[in-house]
């Protein structure tokens, strides 16, 4: 980058006369240039429309604090809008949750800041910085001219409407195939920048704020590597570096007159409040629901999965973790302590005196709380300029450790919590970066020692006195394979190459040896089992072996001693904890003669793993990954306590048939389950690759009976879920398609029509192609490829063709609703299309819920607790509710004219539905 052209454009601003500062007014400045003349075909209200639209889809990404909690956020944007010109945008500034200094914002005057961003700030000037920036883009007007290029470019378009037909057009872009000729060229983007750069510099220096606070914000976070889409690297433009930018902006402020250069950054007490609030209290994204609403609460609800239960290093205290809650019991007698809100945490530790419990989260915010008191004492929110590739604290919460890919290998720092300052680093640990996902950083079980393994490059450190431990023996080959620490000094990991057995398994050889030194110890073997190190004792957790999810295995004497009902369990001598099937923890000695149990504080539900209503809206069935529960709803009951399962269906008369996983020692199972008898019949064992779906039993058969993916060259079998009699099957020697289940008696095959599946699927069903009425001459060759099957004798009715934007994390898939088909695509959209002649008649964004074939109505959840009813012949909203979290199922109950929808916090809501043409004509 010509770094000098930045700097003439900088000066044509900047050098006009002299500046004037008074302690009581803002800098007096030359107003920068606002147009940008580039072509434009929306207007001021149709730009906010776009900005709805974009915020629609972005949205639902993202915590959002409430708006109302993001109102000093506001203060600062109004304060910095009052020194621009009068505009009809409505701007809106929202904080959300991020573990990245980050900040964007969209057209139609939506600024997006990140929390990490705010409590990084080191002053409110610094933040007014960044937000003076953005709104320097809203002004430009770059959100439309960028739109209004790609929209000529890609689709030919060179007007817009209404709001609907705005939303539309964006949809459509989504799909349309890029082209060179809508990218922007870097020097339009480098101008982009610097001219929201002036626009924004000349708002802060107004409002009174520091003008060199901004060149600050920037500089500190320029070592910014390797991390994705941050506000920084937008801002610098995708191939400018970032040192110019910096200087460019330090320039900039340098121009100003002395006395605007001589304004301190300083920061509001509303300000502080804020931040402070940001870093010490935790994140509330929920905000109430609609007024009105009726629900009624599980009863008795479900009790959450546990991700770990671990003994202190004591022995005297339990914790028990789960998606978003650590829950600290006393051991002896039992009892539950207190309950820590943790959702989206990291594994917890207690520290090595058994007094605290260290709490940290992917953000690089860890917190530490007193057992005595049930008070978080302390919290650090960290900021990681480098972009750390693997990152762990350490149980007492004093050291972080950033291990990271640098310019001659892998750099490794440990950082002082407390102080936020670098102790060690070392820039060149190793020179050679290994597969980042098999980097291993672990600690001993009484949490005062450090074991990094990269590779085959080991590391031990004291974390007490803050020195590396030699290392000898067979550990100095230790690689990062399976490692856990056994007994009070030793430690088991891979070493050798695997055996393969007759069965086609194989085994693997692992290695004992006394840690630190390296003494060899001797070798045990493995199968594809994982392995974990327990709190106390010589033994090891191995699973699963056989029927059991986990078993103590002592590697010196090569002997099972225990096994496990739960993969949650942890053993402290004579002791041992676990999760029980019914979502208790229990504890138990092997010289008591009975187990203690305890109940624990009920938490939000997390993703189902499988769960559904009944069509009669009496019954629910939900299964996370260690139970399943249905419940009679009218009854306020539950009927039944299950092992998880993966796929279920009702069918019209109330039963359910579920596949069962393997668990609690049983195998896997298919069941026909009646809930008004509390009977059940067994039906086929369970295969590797199984599902039910529209009331078929799926199984893929891979070439490879031993492969653990499929892929292509396999195989699918449909049966029967009881006599497990094949009913028809088909076979894919390239891809294979993605099965899924509808409501009524038809399978959904989906393939990417780019693959030689789907080319050869459209060439041999060229008499039942249906393309829908998007798809355009130049897009034939990209998009989903949907074939609707009977289920019971696999005779294809309709083969349906759509552009659906393809992408490397495929997340695209289609369901079925009478005449309507509601394909998903990759970046949150969804089009629904009419099956019977490929109409396209609603776009929206978001997952469907829920939907009514007969009546034709979605329900659609994108933003948290939002649901939205849509008629998807008109492509209509006809109702838009807010629920108390987040909808974890949901389903159309013809019978009584509700929609009924289960939240997170085991609450289902009967909602009323509206008269449709009533208000799809009054949309219209």
């Amino acid at each position: 980058m010509n770094a000098s052209r930045i700097f003439s454009a900088f000066s044509a601003f900047l050098i006009l006369g002299s500046i004037g500062y008074a302690q009581q007014a803002a800098c007096t400045l030359p107003e920068p240039q606002y147009k940008v003349n580039k072509p434009n075909i929306f207007s001021e209200q149709q730009e906010q429309w776009l900005g709805e639209a974009q915020a629609d889809q972005l949205e639902s990404e993202y915590y959002l604090l409430p708006e109302s909690d993001s109102a000093e956020l506001t203060r600062i944007g109004q304060k910095l809008l009052a020194q621009l010109p009068p505009t009809a945008i409505h701007f809106t500034f929202r904080v959300y949750l991020s573990d990245e200094p980050n900040a964007f914002s969209v057209a139609g005057g939506y600024v997006y800041v990140s929390s990490k961003l705010i409590t990084d700030a080191r002053s409110e000037d610094e933040l007014a910085g960044v937000l003076s920036h953005e709104i320097g883009h809203v002004y430009s007007h770059i959100g439309t001219i960028t739109y209004t290029h790609q929209l000529k470019a890609l689709m030919n378009v060179s007007s817009v409407t209404d709001k609907r037909d705005i939303a539309d057009k964006v949809q459509l872009l989504i799909n349309a195939p890029w082209k060179a000729k809508a990218e922007e060229s870097g020097d339009d983007a480098e101008r982009d920048e610097l001219q929201a750069d002036s626009i924004g510099l000349y708002a802060m220096a107004r409002a009174g704020y520091s003008p060199p606070a901004f060149a600050q914000v920037l500089d500190r976070v320029s070592d910014n590597h390797g991390r994705s889409e941050t506000f920084f690297r937008i801002l610098a433009g995708e191939d400018t570096e970032m040192i110019a930018r910096v200087r460019a902006a330090r320039k900039l402020a340098s121009q100003f007159s002395a006395a605007c250069q001589s304004a301190p950054s300083s920061s509001s007490q509303s300000f502080l409040d804020f931040q402070n609030k940001l870093r010490t209290q935790a994140f509330r994204w929920q905000v109430p629901p609609t007024p009105g609403l009726e629900s009624i609460a599980l009863n008795p609800p479900m009790h959450p999965a546990l991700d770990e239960v671990r003994f202190s290093p004591d022995g005297n205290l339990i914790l028990a973790q789960e998606e978003t809650a650590i829950h600290i019991l006393q051991r002896s007698p039992l009892k539950l302590l207190f309950t820590i809100d943790a959702e989206g945490a990291d594994e917890a530790h207690f520290s090595p005196d058994s007094s605290r419990v260290t709490v940290s989260y992917p953000s690089m915010r860890v917190e530490t709380w007193n057992i005595a008191t049930r008070q978080r004492e302390s919290v650090h929110e960290l900021v990681d300029y480098k972009g750390c590739t693997v990152d762990s604290f350490s149980p007492d919460g004093k050291t972080f450790t950033c291990i990271t890919s640098g310019d001659s290998g892998i750099d490794l720092t440990f950082i002082d919590v407390d102080s936020e300052k670098i102790y060690y680093e070392n820039k060149k640990w190793d020179e050679y970066p290994p597969l980042w996902e098999k980097v291993k950083i672990l600690y001993t079980p009484d949490g005062r020692t450090m074991l990094i393994v990269a590779g085959y490059k080991a590391m031990a450190y004291d974390l007490d006195h803050r020195r590396p431990i030699p290392m000898g023996g067979a550990l100095d080959s230790i690689g990062s394979g399976r490692i856990a620490f056994f007994g009070a000094n030793k430690i088991a990991f891979d070493c050798g190459r695997p055996e393969q057995q007759k069965g086609g398994g194989y085994l693997y050889p692992m290695c004992m040896a006394n840690f630190p030194t390296g003494e060899l110890l001797g070798k045990f073997y493995l199968g594809d089992q994982w392995m974990e190190q327990i709190s106390r004792g010589d033994g090891l957790l191995i699973g699963p072996v056989g029927d059991s999810p986990a078993i103590l295995f002592e590697p010196e004497t090569q002997k099972a001693s225990l096994a496990f009902r739960m993969t949650s369990a942890d053993v402290y001598g004579s002791s041992f904890a676990s999760e029980t099937p019914m979502g208790q923890v229990a504890v138990e000695d092997l010289n008591a003669p009975h187990a203690q149990m305890v109940n624990l504080a009920i938490r939000p539900l997390r993703p189902l793993a499988a769960g559904d209503f009944s069509d009669d809206g009496k019954y629910l069935a939900y299964s996370n990954s260690t139970r399943g529960v249905v419940w009679d709803l009218t009854q306020h009951s539950q009927v039944a306590l299950l092992r998880p399962f993966t796929s279920m269906q009702f069918d019209g008369k109330d039963d359910l048939q579920i596949h069962l996983k393997k668990a609690l020692g049983k195998p896997g199972t298919n069941l026909i389950y009646d809930p008004h008898t509390n009977k059940s019949i067994e039906g086929v064992k369970s295969e590797k690759f199984q599902a039910l779906a529209s009331g078929v039993l799926v199984t893929y058969v891979p070439h490879d009976a031993n492969s653990d993916y499929i892929d292509g060259d396999a195989e699918i079998r449909i049966s029967d879920p009881v006599t497990g009699a094949l009913l028809w099957s088909r076979k894919y020697p390239h891809e294979t398609p993605a099965i899924y289940g509808t409501d009524g008696d038809s399978l959904l095959l989906v393939m990417d029509l780019l693959s030689e599946t789907g080319a050869s699927e459209e060439g041999h069903n060229t008499n039942k192609l249906v393309k829908t009425s998007d798809v355009m001459k130049e897009w034939v060759q990209r998009g989903l490829l949907v074939e609707i099957v009977n289920a019971r004798t696999g005779e294809i009715e309709r083969v349906v063709h759509t552009p659906t934007r393809p992408s490397d994390d495929d997340e695209r898939w289609a369901d079925l609703y009478g005449d309507y088909l509601a394909v998903h695509g990759n970046v949150n959209n969804t089009v629904v299309y009419r099956v019977s002649n490929g109409v396209r008649t609603a776009a929206f964004y978001g997952r469907v819920l829920a939907g009514d074939g007969k009546r034709g109505l979605l329900a659609v959840n994108n933003r948290d607790q939002e649901v939205v009813v849509y008629d998807a012949a008109s492509g209509n909203a006809v109702l838009r509710v807010i629920v108390d979290h987040r909808p974890r199922a949901a389903r159309f109950i013809p019978s009584t004219n509700t929609l009924e929808v289960l939240t997170a916090t085991q609450h289902v809501y009967s909602i009323p539905l509206p008269d449709v043409q009533k208000t799809v004509a009054a949309a219209q």
